[in-house]
């Protein structure tokens, strides 16, 4: 006997049906006693008389005699056949066999092809298409397709070129077969930033590695994918003293000029650098969040000639009045400080044995502007013609302090001592 349950929201006791029509006759040539499979009913395919259903319980006992409702009696006098979802094969014997122990067996390749051959037919059924000029409407109810939940698991090697680096993590680009395209894959750590991506090369060396490993979890059903997660040992041992480390090589890059191009242009403001050099104002924008911040670490690189000398000069900077200027060849930067009397622009060298070179203002902006420009045009001409030419000119304007290099810090003191005579 079968109780159906979903048809009228209610379970019925119906009428029997031979086990040919449930398909059990196979499986089952009688139950030995009183048996009840509690089925709900998934679909009913009317124009074939077939109901798919799924057993919920295997109860050995008589169902009790319930009244059975007009709308359902009529839909049970069409059933040809009933076909199940899902069949507990060692349930079902031991349904069928009632007080005594069941002696038949099933074998496992009948088993495993029981549901194939009765049941997938109806699960792959597609709704029938109609057209404007038909008003014949279909009765045909279609029948869902049932997937099963499923694990994609895999283990991959991803270039860190092929990373996107991101907020909050790194993402790359991963073909899943069962969708039949591209799919984006993420990688989490709180420590990256968007703008990483423009010096991904430098994490390769951090990490001492051109590729990541990479342990991938697919949860989908068919070409449904429910949750994607993704881990990387490397990905997740980046810290925020991984990132100041690679500051630093960025900043020793920076002091080799190698991100430098041509130009005629001799002196530049943060800003006007990153808009002269796309290279250099993407790369170094991964790492500092305004110019400022790096020309702080370009000044601070302590293993610099003349890193005391600049760390001096930028105290003395007039930072209200003008921007620091930064020049390529050599890499050296131009200050403004303020005397007792008029203003003095000092241009000091990173690295290379430059003297310390000075001119003296007045202390009107127009005195000013006119004074940068004047000097803007001195450097163009060292820079073709080399600095004895200009040397030798002997302007009244210009002063500069030898730097002695057999003592560092006896040396620090002379100059200091020599500057500071002069700006007054």
């Amino acid at each position: 006997m079968i109780a159906l349950n979903g048809i009228e929201g209610s379970i019925m006791n119906v009428r029997k049906l031979s086990l040919g029509a449930f398909g059990l006759g196979k499986m089952v040539r009688q139950f030995e006693s009183d048996a009840v499979l509690d089925v709900r009913v998934i679909a009913w395919n009317e124009q074939e008389g077939v109901l798919l259903s799924e057993i919920i319980r295997y109860i050995p006992e008589k169902f009790p005699n319930m009244e059975v409702p007009e709308s359902l009696n009529t839909i049970l006098q069409k059933v040809v056949e009933v076909k199940f979802k899902n069949i507990d094969t060692l349930k079902l014997m031991k349904l069928a066999a009632g007080n005594r122990e069941s002696k038949l067996t099933v074998p496992s390749v009948f088993r495993d092809n029981f549901i194939s051959e009765l049941f997938e037919p109806y699960l792959i059924q597609e709704e029938e298409e109609t057209s404007e000029d038909s008003p014949e409407i279909s009765t045909h109810i279609p029948v869902e397709r049932i997937l099963p939940l499923k694990y994609h698991k895999q283990k991959l090697s991803i270039a860190i070129k092929d990373l996107r680096f991101i907020f909050g993590g790194v993402a790359f680009d991963f073909y899943f077969k069962p969708k039949g395209c591209m799919i984006e894959v993420k990688i989490y750590n709180d420590i990256i930033r968007e703008e990483f991506d423009a010096v991904k090369n430098y994490f390769r060396k951090l990490l001492n590695t051109k590729h990541i490993q990479v342990f991938l979890e697919i949860e989908h059903k068919g070409d449904e994918i429910l949750n994607i997660e993704a881990l990387s040992p490397e990905i997740s041992r980046i810290c925020a003293e991984d990132i100041e480390q690679i500051k630093f090589e960025f900043v020793q890059e920076v002091r080799k000029t190698k991100f430098f191009g041509e130009t005629d242009k001799s002196m530049f403001t943060p800003e006007e650098m990153y808009e002269y050099f796309d290279d250099f104002g993407r790369k170094s924008k991964g790492f500092f969040e305004d110019a400022s911040q790096l020309f702080d670490h370009l000044l601070g690189i302590k293993n610099a000639k003349h890193y005391k000398h600049l760390g001096y000069l930028s105290s003395l900077h007039a930072h209200d009045v003008m921007k620091l200027r930064f020049v390529i060849t050599p890499l050296s930067f131009i200050f403004l400080v303020k005397g007792k009397i008029r203003y003095h622009f000092i241009w000091e060298t990173l690295d290379s044995e430059e003297a310390t070179w000075i001119w003296h203002s007045g202390s009107t902006r127009e005195e000013l502007r006119r004074t940068l420009a004047n000097i803007e045009d001195i450097l163009n001409v060292v820079k073709v013609q080399g600095k004895i030419a200009y040397i030798n000119s002997n302007e009244d304007m210009f002063r500069r302090i030898i730097h002695d290099y057999s003592d560092l810090i006896e040396g620090f003191v002379k100059w200091k001592y020599e500057l500071d005579r002069i700006l007054v």
